[in-house]
């Protein structure tokens, strides 16, 4: 499944909807080609109103679910930025280590707790306000996070590039396209600081959604 981040509801009406499976979607064994405008309407409105949906409203019971893969590239990095100082960002450390996600109770998954949801709040915050030019974080270590992202995100491009291109020499020319915006995102910083913000943005989403729910935030590796 890939890596994945989500907070579970406490509604009362937390069940799912009636033929919301993927197996009730309408007219499920007709060949598409086949569908009348109708009837892929039906399949549509299905689609968006009722698949994964509960009762409560929530698409899966859950308050957030989304990838995670900024967040745990950004605790990576403060990890390393930070290394002198083990309890900056205490939170952001353990959800950057991928030996977290792997205890005997928990395989795979990491749980932080509404507690400790509210400390990863505060984390962010001052991550945000220190990128916004006002915060209490040193401003070489500030140059050093977004350095760092910027070699990890440079070594990432220029290794899928290799890999494109091995591609494309026998015979997939479809590649191009991906290969002149590689080369685009070498060259933009800016995209570094987008890809930042973001993970400050979706930390902060999880944090308040646990902290409104008192469930834990669960990342699955």
């Amino acid at each position: 499944m890939g890596k994945w981040s989500q907070v579970r509801c406490n509604c009362h009406n937390r069940i799912p909807l009636p033929k919301s499976s993927y197996y009730n979607q309408p007219h499920k064994h007709r060949s598409h080609k086949k569908l009348s405008q109708k009837q892929r309407r039906e399949i549509e409105a299905w689609s968006k109103n009722v698949q994964d949906m509960y009762e409560c409203g929530h698409l899966n019971g859950m308050l957030v679910q989304f990838c995670p893969n900024e967040i745990i590239e950004l605790g990576l990095v403060l990890k390393k930025v930070f290394k002198n100082d083990p309890l900056s960002f205490e939170i952001y450390y353990r959800v950057g280590d991928w030996h977290n996600y792997f205890s005997p109770n928990l395989n795979e998954e990491l749980h932080i707790s509404p507690q400790d949801a509210q400390l990863w709040l505060m984390e962010a915050t001052e991550l945000e306000k220190a990128f916004l030019g006002y915060g209490n974080i040193p401003y070489n270590q500030v140059q050093q996070i977004l350095l760092i992202l910027y070699q990890r995100k440079i070594k990432s491009d220029c290794d899928l590039k290799l890999d494109l291109e091995s591609v494309k020499e026998i015979g997939f020319l479809r590649v191009n396209p991906f290969l002149e915006n590689l080369d685009q995102d070498l060259i933009s910083p800016n995209l570094i600081m987008e890809n930042l913000f973001c993970a400050i943005k979706d930390t902060t989403k999880l944090c308040r959604a646990g902290i409104k729910s008192g469930n834990p935030i669960e990342l699955l590796w």
